[in-house]
């Protein structure tokens, strides 16, 4: 029956023009005329009274358990769900920690880098110093080599001129002990 009279309306009002203006007398008329139709005791606008008055106790039996929590969570009253905002506020904020934990530990894993590059440099450069160390030793060892080569070379020259001494005064004596003794003899 509504429906009827929405479709009249509709169609009544599509027929006016912007200018026009519909007057209470007018909207009454439209209301008889999509309800007159439908039944055959009384008028349009008594049988509307009728039909919503007799809707009206149940609609006033449906708000009353709506406000008494009868439909909320399939009739369980102790479980209440939070409101969807709340849920976001409680996600944001868990994200919102979680942000701030990372941010956290990415400063940590950040001192620690900066941490470990300061002692590769260091013990870079202790490398290098003891690679120096190193060179130096290998110098002084090589000029010890040659400095004991050269000492080498001159005790063995050394030594050959003695052996050839030794054998110059060898024979000096040999002659001398000869000479002795032909000049004894």
């Amino acid at each position: 029956m509504l429906t009827n009279i929405i479709k009249f309306m509709i169609f009544f009002i599509a027929g006016v023009a912007e200018d026009d203006i519909i007057t209470v007398p007018d909207i009454e008329d439209i209301i008889k005329k999509g309800c007159n139709p439908v039944g055959t005791s009384g008028t349009g606008l008594d049988r509307i009274k009728a039909h919503t008055g007799s809707l009206l106790p149940s609609l006033q039996q449906m708000a009353k358990n709506i406000q008494d929590g009868d439909y909320d969570q399939l009739g369980d009253a102790d479980t209440k769900s939070e409101p969807p905002y709340d849920a976001r506020a409680k996600q944001f904020k868990e994200q919102f920690s979680l942000g701030d934990q990372l941010k956290i530990q990415l400063e940590y894993k950040t001192n620690e880098n900066f941490e470990l590059k300061k002692m590769v440099k260091i013990k870079g450069e202790e490398v290098s110093q003891q690679a120096v160390r190193a060179d130096m030793l290998e110098k002084r060892l090589e000029n010890a080599r040659r400095d004991g080569d050269g000492k080498l070379d001159t005790l063995k020259s050394e030594l050959s001129e003695a052996k050839k001494t030794i054998s110059d005064k060898d024979r000096q004596v040999r002659l001398f002990l000869l000479f002795i003794d032909l000049v004894h003899t």
